[in-house]
């Protein structure tokens, strides 16, 4: 090291030079959870003691708010180098480019990374030394090194080096351990060259591979057509065969698709690429929807096999309005298939021309018992039941309710039909089957926003209902007791009660799978590897792998959510695991009742994390903890780093404007609402003025808290008339009216929890 060297850098970051490095899960946590203040108080800048620390405060500086950027770009040469300059100038430029790269770990890679376009971005890293830079990372199959070597032949793709791109690109084909550099940029920058160097029919293969690979980002593929004809001429594809021109034909410019179309050049082919079939089928739907037939008779097998791509082509027309060819093309190539998107285009459909004919409600009722989650054909079925127009509620006959009960799965959703139900057969007067319901209507409707409203609601008819003398008996006694008694009497009488006997069918194995899923992870270095990222918090990195493991893998959607539970349960990443044990849940259509569901399901449901926080907000602006945990996994479903498509941020999704005036209110400056000191404090304060608001009653602050308190006030000066459900059902804003039923069965089931497990 030069005397000059010497000078200007602090060499703090000592444990860069001491061999292997230890995991310091508390740093990680703190980092993945984003909690910049807490980084800031905790982690001394001139004594860390690890390049977790170093990286914790990378991130401060990066995303907290109060951030130095001076600061946090000689940290990133501090992590890459282990040593930390008092500036960085061509000296300290001179040093990186020849200091040898240390034992490569998740974090050095993303500081590699950052530094990289940190230096670009102040003009630091002179332009000939960049790829001397970027070669410094060891070549692994890894996310971050994928964009290195991208970026490298991008690099001399730009200087018109399309020798080095074609040595490069031949050498990593030939090598097994290298070939996961041979990415789609890559291939298009190998492509271009080799058609640069008069390797044209080479060249143009590579292009053609690229366009038929159904992994081939959209854009990339527009690229490579923009990239033939460039390099070939406007005509490129009139000398391609057939599949060539499959491959390309969804790119060409208006009028050469015009012109293959009315040439009937596809009509009597048969292809048994999928990928050109779905070219083609594109290309006729922008074009000429009416020549399709004659194609699609050439391809029926591999549609009804295949029927994604035809179900696309539906949904489009759909879109356009075409109404008549989407059901004669649903009617020709998949009537008769039972699956949830044919069944949904046929809603669709019948919904356009009479939301209230009989075959909108078959459609409805076919889809729905595939897909019950989807809420606004939940709402397309009420509206077909009832019609609430008028100063009376008017109901359907009671054989399309049947129907209805029939059909939809016993799940959280189905509570709003029941509801209904009940109410259509009270106003009827039909007694004895109103009993008869009301007797185990918890059994239709399992941990559902109306079950609390049914008993409040019809509180004198339960009354009359004689509840079983030992609700532990089998699980019909029990269901029926469920829905006789009240939350706080059945959770004090069912505290720590084994009550697995009622367990919902399939649960028990897919607890068992839950518990296991750590152990698809288990010395798998690349799903290892997928789990430091999510350690902290790179989430894009960290399922980029998962999910690129999965596809190779071909995992049904099932294992495949199972890896990534498993992966979430390693890294801590609530967000993860509960997603996706949300998505396992809805595969196998099981109801997130938290009584009738073991702990190893429910764990996951229901977390409880950043409780410290919690506890002492709840504590300054008193609100019952079930609620902040409610709000919380309905807007952000625990990941602090979420950003909605109105800029809320954070757990608690607070928008900027309401998070600048509550700032303000508390005295606070500098922030960032990701960092869950932020976001809970902000959030909690601001529900509890929303329920002090609205006497403490969290149905309306819960509308208020997702549609703003004064759109709430006109909502509730238009369409209140003193029934809250029917004010529910003729709320405007449909994202506000799903939004309260979810966020009060969150309640419920959080404080069911709480209460039958004594959580403290």
């Amino acid at each position: 090291m030069s005397t000059k060297l010497a000078r200007t850098i602090q060499i703090i970051l000592s444990f860069l030079l001491i061999g292997k490095l230890a995991a310091f899960d508390e740093t990680d946590y703190l980092i993945k959870s984003m909690q910049w203040k807490r980084i800031y108080r905790t982690i001394n800048s001139s004594n860390l003691k690890n390049e977790t620390e170093a990286y914790a405060l990378i991130r401060y500086h990066e995303s907290s708010g109060a951030g130095s950027s001076k600061e946090k770009l000689k940290l990133l040469y501090g992590v890459v180098t282990g040593l930390k300059p008092i500036r960085i100038g061509s000296t300290e430029i001179t040093y990186l480019l020849q200091k040898k790269t240390k034992p490569q770990t998740t974090i050095l890679r993303l500081c590699f990374w950052k530094l990289y376009w940190e230096l670009q971005k102040k003009k630091l890293l002179p332009t000939k030394e960049k790829i001397t830079y970027l070669r410094k990372l060891q070549p692994i199959d890894d996310p971050i090194f994928h964009k290195v070597y991208n970026e490298i032949q991008k690099i001399y793709f730009e200087r018109k080096r399309y020798d080095k791109i074609i040595k490069n690109s031949e050498s990593i084909k030939k090598k097994p351990d290298r070939q996961f550099l041979y990415t789609h940029r890559v291939q298009r920058y190998y492509a271009y060259s080799l058609i640069k160097e008069s390797r044209v029919a080479a060249g143009k293969q590579v292009y053609i591979s690229l366009l038929q690979d159904p992994q081939t980002p959209y854009t990339l593929k527009k690229q490579a057509s923009k990239d033939l004809k460039n390099l070939l001429g406007k005509n490129f594809h009139a000398t391609f065969n057939l599949q060539e021109l499959a491959s390309v034909i969804n790119l060409l410019d208006r009028s050469a698709q015009i012109a293959y179309i009315d040439n009937k050049t596809f009509a009597n082919t048969r292809f048994t690429n999928l990928r050109l079939v779905k070219n083609v089928l594109h290309t006729y739907l922008y074009r000429d929807t009416d020549k399709l037939f004659p194609f699609l008779k050439n391809h029926k097998q591999l549609i009804r096999k295949n029927p994604d791509s035809l179900l696309y082509i539906v949904g489009r027309l759909i879109s356009r309005q075409r109404h008549s060819l989407a059901k004669k093309l649903l009617d020709s190539y998949l009537y008769g298939m039972d699956l949830e998107d044919v069944h949904k285009n046929y809603t669709r459909i019948f919904t356009h021309y009479n939301r209230k004919s009989e075959a909108t409600f078959k459609a409805l009722l076919n889809y729905l018992h595939l897909y019950p989650y989807n809420l606004y054909y939940q709402d397309v079925l009420l509206d077909f039941l009832t019609d609430q127009s008028g100063s009376r509620i008017k109901y359907r006959d009671n054989k399309y309710w049947q129907q209805a009960l029939d059909k939809i799965p016993n799940l959280p959703v189905k509570g709003r039909l029941v509801y209904w139900y009940l109410r259509y057969l009270k106003q009827t007067s039909q007694n004895e089957k109103l009993k008869q319901v009301l007797a185990s209507f918890y059994k239709l409707c399992p941990g559902s926003y109306y079950l609390e409203v049914i008993k409040a609601e019809f509180a004198a008819e339960l009354k009359k209902i004689k509840t079983p003398n030992n609700p532990l008996k089998d699980k019909n006694s029990l269901l029926s007791y469920l829905s006789l008694k009240k939350l706080e009497v059945y959770a004090r009488e069912l505290n720590r009660k084994d009550l697995s006997f009622a367990y919902y069918r399939g649960a028990r194995q897919l607890s068992d799978k839950l518990i296991d899923a750590y152990k698809k992870i288990d010395k798998n270095k690349k799903l290892e590897q997928a789990v430091s990222y999510l350690k902290i918090g790179e989430l894009s990195y960290g399922m980029a792998i998962l999910k690129e493991y999965a596809r190779e893998k071909q995992y049904t959607p099932g294992e495949k959510y199972e890896l990534f539970v498993g992966a979430g349960d390693i890294s801590g990443q609530t967000y993860v695991s509960l997603y996706y044990t949300r998505q396992l849940m809805k595969f196998y259509l099981l109801a997130d009742d938290p009584l009738l569901l073991p702990e190893a399901i429910t764990a996951r449901l229901y977390p409880r994390p950043h409780r410290a926080l919690v506890k002492k907000n709840t504590k300054r602006y008193p609100v019952d903890e079930n609620v902040i945990y409610a709000v919380m996994r309905q807007e952000s479903f625990f990941r602090e780093n979420a950003v909605s498509s109105a800029k809320a941020k954070g757990l608690m999704q607070v928008i900027p404007s309401t998070g600048k005036g509550l700032a303000k209110a508390l005295k606070v400056k500098q922030y960032s609402l990701h960092d869950p000191e932020v976001s809970i404090r902000f959030g909690t304060k601001f529900l509890f003025d929303l329920l002090n608001s609205y006497n403490r009653d969290l149905r309306w602050a819960s509308i208020a808290y997702n549609g703003g308190p004064g759109n709430l006030r006109k909502w509730k000066r238009n369409h209140y008339r003193g029934d809250f459900n029917q004010f529910l059902e003729n709320l405007p804003s449909r994202e506000s009216r799903n939004y309260c039923r979810i966020v009060i069965s969150n309640y419920i089931n959080y404080r069911t929890l709480m209460l039958v497990n004594e959580v403290e």
